[in-house]
């Protein structure tokens, strides 16, 4: 028989998601631009496909349920480009404007909930997408129901897991709920759809882009979900989606179901339940679904890279995207990705968090939305969680309250700055620091020159912290990871000391001035006002960026915003927000920069 669901049982449904704590909201971001896939794109599918409709042809009776038909129904000239797609008609007082639901893998009742494929399979990490347009002069808001993936562990529909993706009428992004149905051990608690008794809400997301303003409305987004079921006795599911290739949302670190394993993910509800019902008549467009074992993309070149804003390099490298998700790849273990794998290309980095700031050295740390702070290895965790911070740099933050506070060492500690109100604090082979009254002082190691006081003498009794000798007036130092530092002045100067460059600062071109210097093993780079890029020191791999010798501008014409030099190695990001590294890079050896890609 058909499981048709009772308005009010659906009405409840979307009550507990708006109840929920947000674990992780994310900053807006620009409104982006869908990449439209071809019309046709079920004829040649995408690598891993379980199932496809573009609605060129009527697949409409593979569905194992099809509500309201008359309400949602497959229309031609509503698709992506003119063709044919899905139209939902909402009507206000009426809640229930169609859906689809589709199911593959193996299944509980095959006889009613029949797969799409063979039936088979136990699927445990599923992607699906899904091409949504509101009409232009929308409306109220999400709407309430729109996606959600599950596993249907009995013929009364009992759901051992749940990956919401929701729009809920309170606001104008999706979010994401992710829930279980099991106890800690895998016991299957819930024995009927929408048992909400025996739930488990597991922490939702807020999405960044507001698909369903004022501004958004009437055009095209595509919007892929992903939800992958924990490993036996681990807490690492993950309930993520992005919205026209870049994330807009994530949950991970996440125990759907315990050790359950009788069933996996076996079906995928396309929704359009309003439980308030729409405010006006208006209409919802789909079109391009699909449901497969890997990343989908958006049409058939695939989903656009993430712009960034800033990258830091060490031993590996990580960028922060303009929604402040962060990126990390290199060695393995360090890339905050949960594994150990050598990565060539950027990875995500677990947790769900937005960022403000990273620092790449040893290990990477964060500096997040909240204030917290957290480093990595395999996985973000929290350091110094007593405090919240403004600034970050290696090992040490500056607090909210004004006070430099470090993490580096056995003991967590406030940092003796022997008085010094430092703005800027850079942690390398030594330390400097910039204060408010624009002076600069390190400390540490000086048999190179480091500390930049003309001497090569290393102090052996406070004050610690010496001044950087020529009566410079500084806005920001770097140093460097081999006795090397750099610093640019308040009027836009660039100087370096220490290795290769004295003890006393030196003018590095008095015809650039600079915005930023970054300095890593033995050379370092810098970004201009007019927005080239240089580099200066050894090219043992080709990490200036030219073929030349001493400070030269980094070839390939590029705009830059953001360059980080590292251990034999440098990255920058483009004014367009364009990733590239060169010298010894993950891929390869190069002295030009190579577009780097997630």
């Amino acid at each position: 028989m058909r499981r048709i669901v009772p308005a009010a049982l659906v009405l409840l449904a979307l009550v507990p998601q708006a109840c929920q704590r947000d674990e992780a909201t994310a900053p807006q971001l620009p409104r982006p631009r869908a990449q439209a896939a071809a019309g046709s794109e079920c004829a040649n599918p995408p690598p891993g496909t379980i199932w496809c409709d573009d609605f060129e042809v009527d697949r409409l009776s593979s569905y194992f349920e099809h509500l309201s038909p008359s309400s949602f129904a497959r229309t031609a000239g509503v698709g992506l480009d003119g063709s044919s797609g899905m139209k939902a008609v909402y009507t206000p007082g009426v809640a229930q404007a169609g859906d689809l639901k589709v199911a593959f893998g193996r299944s509980p009742d095959p006889a009613y909930v029949t797969p799409v494929d063979g039936g088979t399979s136990d699927y445990r990490d599923i992607y699906w997408r899904a091409y949504l347009k509101n009409q232009a002069g929308w409306t109220g808001g999400g709407a309430g129901a729109f996606t959600k993936a599950m596993v249907l562990a009995s013929p009364d529909w009992a759901q051992a897991a749940v990956g919401y993706v929701v729009a809920p009428g309170f606001g104008d992004a999706l979010r994401l709920d992710p829930v279980s149905g099991t106890d800690a051990d895998g016991n299957l608690l819930t024995t009927g759809y929408n048992d909400f008794d025996h739930f488990t809400w597991l922490g939702n997301a807020t999405g960044a882009t507001p698909i369903f303003g004022e501004a958004a409305v009437g055009q095209w987004y595509c919007i892929e979900a992903h939800m992958r079921l924990n490993d036996a006795g681990q807490s690492n599911g993950i309930l993520e989606y992005w919205i026209n290739g870049t994330l807009d949302a994530q949950r991970t670190g996440l125990n759907f179901l315990g050790s359950y394993s009788a069933f996996g993910i076996n079906a995928i509800f396309f929704e359009n339940y309003w439980s308030a019902t729409a405010p006006q008549p208006e209409e919802r467009y789909w079109d391009n679904i699909v449901v497969a074992t890997q990343r989908i993309g958006c049409g058939p070149s695939g989903p656009p890279p993430p712009t960034f804003t800033t990258v830091s390099v060490g031993v590996n490298a990580c960028a922060l995207t303009d929604g402040g998700a962060a990126y990390c790849w290199g060695e393995g273990g360090n890339n905050g990705d949960g594994t150990t794998t050598f990565r060539p290309t950027p990875v995500p980095v677990e947790g769900g968090f937005r960022w403000t700031a990273l620092t790449a050295s040893s290990r990477t740390c964060g500096l997040s939305t909240s204030g917290a702070v957290y480093c990595w290895g395999l996985t973000p965790q929290q350091v110094a969680s007593d405090y919240r911070f403004t600034a970050i740099t290696n090992g040490c933050g500056l607090t909210t309250e004004g006070v430099w506070y470090c993490w580096n060492e056995a003991a967590e500690s406030p940092l003796d700055t022997e008085g010094h109100d430092f703005t800027v604090l850079s942690m390398g082979s030594h330390s400097c620091g910039v204060t408010t009254a624009h002076a600069a002082y390190c400390k540490g190691v000086n048999s190179f020159g480091a500390l930049g006081d003309g001497t090569y003498h290393t102090p052996q009794a406070p004050p610690w912290w010496v001044a950087v000798t020529g009566g410079l007036s500084f806005s920001t130092v770097s140093a460097g990871s081999y006795n090397n530092t750099c610093g640019v002045t308040t009027s836009g100067a660039g100087y370096c000391w220490g290795y290769d460059w004295g003890a006393t600062p030196s003018l590095l071109s008095s015809g650039v001035n600079f915005t930023s210097i970054s300095t890593g093993w033995t050379h370092a780079c810098g970004v201009a006002t007019s927005g080239d890029g240089y580099c200066w020191g050894e090219s043992t791999a080709g990490e200036l960026g030219h073929f030349l010798g001493g400070s030269a501008q980094v070839v390939g014409g590029h705009s830059w915003k953001a360059i980080g030099a590292g251990r034999q190695w440098t990255c920058g990001v483009t004014t367009d927000g364009a990733l590239y590294c060169w010298g010894n890079t993950t891929t390869g050896r190069t002295m030009e920069p190579v577009q780097v890609v997630p």
